[in-house]
């Protein structure tokens, strides 16, 4: 979770580095240098790991007593789970007190 807040914060700040290039308070040189040691501290940090390509090694995992073996973690490593299985959840806009949830898996 940490890991996630700072590479929000890393971007943020590469956000408002380009604001500052843009508003001619550095140089482009300055927002150069400035902007590849941000991305280099980026690039540093750990990403949360994907699943192997491989669908048999989910698939067994699965099979292999998944609800006991959810149950037993807690909810900073379901958290993790869910965040290594599932890419993006697409909303549809409500219609009617009705909304449809797309699930886009890796």
């Amino acid at each position: 979770m940490i890991t996630v807040r700072k590479r929000i914060s890393f971007k943020r700040k590469i956000d408002r580095l380009k604001d500052l290039y843009l508003n001619e308070a550095i140089t482009l040189e300055e927002y150069k240098t400035d902007r590849n040691e941000l991305e280099i501290q980026l690039n540093k940090l750990s990403d949360i790991k994907q699943p192997a390509e491989n669908p048999e090694a989910l698939i067994d995992m699965i099979n292999k007593d998944f609800e006991s073996m959810y149950q037993r973690l807690d909810n900073q490593q379901k958290r993790l789970f869910w965040r290594s299985v599932i890419k993006e959840i697409r909303l549809s806009k409500r219609s009617g007190g009705h909304r449809e949830y797309t699930i886009i898996f890796l």
